[in-house]
């Protein structure tokens, strides 16, 4: 896979599913127990209303038309940003453990 076939988009209002689908696999992906994994359904699960606010950028990386990864930041009031999610496919996840 090369750098150019990896496109960085912003997301779309239909990627609420694929997004919230893609942070489950990716955060499962760790070995983390099933209970912890249910804990945190809620804050793995993205809306449309998220996708579209104001108070968020959501920005997905496709390759040949798949969300491979994404990640999102959160303005405050201050217009200061904060990474919100970051979240890569596990077959793309490239690590020593």
């Amino acid at each position: 896979m090369l750098r150019g076939d990896i496109h960085v988009r912003a997301a779309r209002l239909d990627d609420a599913s694929d997004l919230s689908a893609l942070a489950w696999r990716s955060k499962s992906y760790w070995g983390y127990e099933q209970s912890f994994l249910n804990a945190c359904r809620d804050e793995l699960t993205y809306s449309d209303e998220q996708i579209n606010s104001a108070q968020f950028e959501f920005h997905a990386f496709e390759l040949k038309q798949d969300i491979v990864a994404f990640y999102a930041l959160e303005f405050d009031s201050s217009s200061v940003a904060e990474l919100e999610a970051m979240f890569i496919e596990p077959d793309f996840i490239v690590c020593d453990l």
